[in-house]
């Protein structure tokens, strides 16, 4: 009892000495909710527990009297043994709690208000490690408080997360120190799940809290204080580069080191901006060839020698630098020698994608692409400046790659020898790759617009994505000038063995010969669309004159033999389509905001003719059909390889000519639309298109595919030109077939399969006349039309025909639509008694449109459903509609089932043909008004 009373005089002289010393405007309150949680374990041992609401007043009093360290009575100096053993435990009580708030003279720091309190010199309390600042006992040693004060030493107990509307500053003046209280053995810098940064030095506090903290970059070296800015930076999801910006959430590790160090970043910042322009032409830094954007890679195009690279495997390569060396001996290590002025570092390669003219400093347009000719230096290859050989040499030049500095300017790696080091690395030019052509380019000796035209190569089997935007901007064209293409060589389908890659896959004639979904052995293509976006092509002229295609298949005699298809193979007589973008579009294919300006014409001397596009088509998609085919299967497979333009083709009927594949076994489950949106041609004065069968201005063929705000722009008079279906934008438009076993599944093809060609808000317009003419003089021939030679079971929604002059031909001549008629749509009779018949009907489907023959029927006929004219407008001034023999009409020549109205009509949706349009816009996620306007 008498040491009770003792305590309670020394609690009571310690309030009082606490409310002589303090007030309430003592000490900044801040917001009293926590933001970190004090670790469980350290929770059971603070005074808080020892002071629990459960325990008599008294009682807490004498407890918390334990956070001062006992010293002896000098009035009560007679002890006895059981008070000293008594004594003995509270001291050990005292040091387990104190040791939550002060540990080998350090204040223990747990959450972000204790941080902001470091050199404050406000004292310790007990709800301090719980963020409720100021609550609770004022912690004592020696009688003393303990306070944040700036000569004090700290340990970091955890991680601690800063409050973004409250910066954490170093304090000014402080001579304490911060370290971590346990062993840090990871060192995350950046988790993207969180968007978290991890802070670990005091260098990285100043990036953060700069006024460019938006636009310091965060490298892989940031998380120790002396390779802060060296390494790579780090590329998000959408390709941009990580910085120190606001946005993010910040972490202060608990390994935080306020150790001031030389940055190895400031000793390796070699000047070199002298060494390559200012312009990153809406790049992130110069030299830059490949970008990742949502995960995706692609390679930066800003000349035409990558432009010509595209679809040959060509190795991508960034800036490469000569850097002077030395060596004392030759037993000892080269080391790099930045400010020899004799032997200046200097910018050997400045990057593919920078191969032009910036001025007359810096003027790189007669290198070649370094991986086709890289000037007889390979990168990590010395070339010594002294000795006989490298071996004995002191002085040399090396060939480093690249890498960006803190600043995010380029410079050498001394640790780099490949290609790629900054971006992903392994890009090459291949026809399945992603690019952005960042730039205009002109197609010409030099790349300038006064230089002469070199032809241009068609790109072959082009399967990946192609954009276009100039300076790096989204949605703005990238214009590709002077683009003359002449196919006067036989088109080139030659294998040269299966078990090479020595093969050609020339089908079609165009910028690309071909945008084509290929199957795979098992009829398969790649969900992934095919796009083409934002590329202008501008004053060009397509020529094709061959009517010849070198297909030498003797090697692969073989598996032609084992496939049943004797020792040869037929010709596709789509190989010739031609238009300016493409000859061939086949499939999952988007292409949109594409532009053909200043068209001088187009002429081929086969069918399949478009000012954009020769033919296109969607694709059936089926089930896989592994093991239906048995042992051919690997052999198919072979042969794809060995002569890959088959997949670009019809393999189905391939596959049916060959009487490999029964068509039972053919299960579609799906149809593809090709969709073309938001692309025009714009006509030369006096230019022209001229081929034989399926010729038009914008599209020679179209089946199953839909065209959305395209466009035909005259300047002057022009002529579209073709033997039949000849049309001003299209020359012949038609569904899809379908073949399968569709009866046996239960299938209603119109309901779920989208196989109609749509024409949406399309027109022909412009300053000059435009004249059709179908030159035919067979019977029951001709199929001319202002927009469109025939149309079956396809759908023309407010299109019009703007300053219409003449068309003209034998049969079926329309001022909008040459005929207009019913579709059919193809099922298999599956009976034991027609199988056979049929599968020969099938087979002969290949030599029978090659030899002509219009009226093949290829499959029986089990439904039908009109073509759809709805909001047509024709205009001119002089129209004249000639047919030398039958069927001639201002809007169609022949109505052969067709439904003719407003659009407004198409808003009651209770409407088979509103439902059937809708069906196909909705599939594709188009969505439409219709009105007057279609707007």
């Amino acid at each position: 009892m008498h040491k009770k009373i003792i305590m309670l005089c020394l609690c009571a002289a310690l309030f009082i000495m606490q409310s002589g010393l303090l007030s309430a405007d003592d000490f900044n309150a801040v917001d009293e909710q926590p933001i970190e949680t004090l670790p469980e374990e350290k929770i059971e041992t603070s005074a808080s527990k020892v002071a629990s609401e459960d325990t008599p007043t008294s009682d807490r009093n004498e407890e918390q009297s334990l956070l001062k360290q006992d010293k002896p009575d000098e009035n009560n100096k007679e002890t006895t043994v059981e008070e000293n053993v008594q004594k003995d435990v509270k001291l050990s009580q005292d040091e387990t709690a104190l040791s939550t708030y002060y540990q080998d003279n350090k204040i223990c720091i747990y959450n972000y208000k204790q941080l902001q309190l470091i050199g404050s010199g406000k004292p310790v309390y007990e709800g301090d490690v719980k963020g409720a600042i100021g609550n609770g006992e004022m912690i004592f040693i020696d009688d003393q408080p303990i306070t944040y004060s700036l000569n004090q030493d700290y340990y970091l107990m955890q991680d601690i997360e800063f409050e973004k509307s409250s910066l954490w500053y170093y304090p000014q003046d402080f001579t304490g120190t911060i370290t971590s209280y346990k062993e840090r053995k990871e060192h995350v810098l950046y988790d993207e799940t969180t968007d978290t940064i991890y802070i670990y030095n005091r260098y990285q506090l100043s990036l953060m809290q700069s006024a460019n903290a938006e636009q310091e970059y965060v490298t892989t070296g940031d998380w120790n204080a002396e390779t802060l800015g060296i390494g790579q930076v780090y590329t998000l999801k959408d390709g941009t580069h990580l910085t120190y910006g606001k946005a993010h959430t910040y972490v202060l590790a608990s390994s935080f080191s306020i150790e001031e160090v030389t940055l190895k970043a400031a000793a390796l910042a070699f000047t070199n901006t002298d060494q390559y322009p200012s312009v990153y032409d809406g790049r992130e830094y110069f030299g830059q060839v490949v970008k990742t954007i949502d995960n995706k890679d692609y390679i930066l195009i800003g000349n035409q020698k990558q432009l010509r690279a595209i679809g040959t495997d060509t190795k991508v390569t960034e800036p490469i630098w000569e850097v002077y060396e030395e060596r004392t001996s030759i037993l000892t290590s080269w080391q790099v020698k930045e400010d020899n002025a004799d032997h200046p570092i200097r910018l050997y390669y400045p990057g593919d994608a920078d191969l032009i003219k910036f001025d007359e400093t810096f003027d790189w347009s007669n290198r070649e692409l370094y991986a086709v000719k890289n000037g007889e230096h390979k990168l990590g290859d010395r070339q010594k400046l002294d000795g006989i050989t490298i071996t004995d040499a002191t002085k040399c030049y090396n060939y480093y790659g690249s890498k960006l500095d803190v600043k995010q300017k380029l410079t050498y790696d001394a640790t780099s020898t490949e290609p790629i080091n900054i971006g992903k690395a392994g890009a090459t030019y291949s026809n399945t790759a992603n690019y952005i052509i960042f730039r205009d380019i002109y197609l010409t000796e030099d790349g300038t617009a006064s230089g002469a035209t070199v032809a241009w190569e068609p790109i072959e089997n082009f399967t990946g994505t192609m954009i276009g935007q100039k300076g790096m901007v989204e949605g703005s064209n990238a214009i590709i000038h002077n683009v003359e293409i002449n196919q006067t060589d036989a088109i080139n389908q030659k294998s040269e063995g299966i078990f090479t890659k020595t093969y050609h896959e020339e089908y079609g004639i165009g910028f690309f010969r071909s945008l084509a979904s290929g199957r795979d052995s098992n009829l398969q293509f790649s969900d992934e669309p095919i796009l083409v976006s934002h590329i202008t092509l501008d004053t060009v002229q397509v020529k094709t004159t061959t009517k010849s295609i070198d297909k030498n298949v003797s090697l692969i005699a073989g598996v032609l033999k084992v496939l049943g298809l004797g020792e040869s193979l037929k010709d596709d007589p789509k190989s010739f389509a031609t238009g300016a973008l493409a000859g061939v579009v086949k499939g999952n294919v988007q292409i949109d905001n594409c532009q053909v300006t200043n068209l001088k014409g187009i002429t081929n001397a086969n069918n399949y003719t478009g000012g954009l596009i020769g033919y296109v088509s969607g694709i059936t998609k089926y089930e896989a059909i592994t093991g239906l085919i048995g042992g051919t299967l690997k052999t198919l497979s072979e042969l794809l390889n060995a002569l890959p333009v088959l997949g670009l083709g019809d393999l189905v009927t391939f596959l049916l000519d060959g009487g490999l594949l029964d068509v039972g076994s053919l299960i579609p489950i799906g149809y593809v639309n090709a969709v073309i949106t938001n692309c025009s041609v714009s006509f030369a004065s006096g230019a022209s298109i001229i081929g034989n069968d399926y010729t038009g201005g914008f599209i020679g063929d179209i089946r199953g595919s839909i065209i959305h705000n395209a466009k035909v722009i005259t300047n002057g008079d022009s002529e579209i030109q073709g033997t039949n279906y000849v049309g001003g934008f299209a020359g012949r438009a038609a569904n899809q077939v379908i073949a399968g076993a569709l009866s046996s599944l239960g299938i209603d093809l119109l309901g779920n399969f989208p196989v109609n060609t749509v024409f949406l808000n399309s027109q022909i317009q412009g300053s000059g006349k435009l004249n059709v003419t179908a030159t035919s003089t067979e019977d029951n021939a001709g199929y001319a039309g202002g927009f469109v030679g025939s149309m079956s079971n396809s759908y023309a929604i407010d299109c019009s025909v703007k300053n219409l002059g003449k068309v003209s031909g034998k049969d079926y001549v329309g001022g909008f639509s040459g005929k207009a008629d019913m579709g059919d749509v193809a099922d298999i009779n599956e009976s034991d008694d027609d199988k056979q018949g049929l599968l020969k009907l099938v087979q002969g489907l290949l030599s029978s449109i090659l030899s002509g023959d219009k009226n093949i029927q290829i499959l029986n006929l089990v439904g039908m459903r009109p073509s759809v004219m709805t909001g047509i407008e024709v205009s001119g001034q002089q129209i004249a509609i000639i047919a030398s023999g039958k069927h001639a009409g201002g809007l169609t020549g022949y109505a052969g089932a067709v439904q003719i109205s407003n659009t407004e009509e198409l808003k009651d949706d209770t409407k088979t043909t509103t439902k059937e349009v809708q069906r196909v816009l909705t599939k594709n996620n188009i969505s439409y008004t219709y009105d007057k306007k279609g707007k």
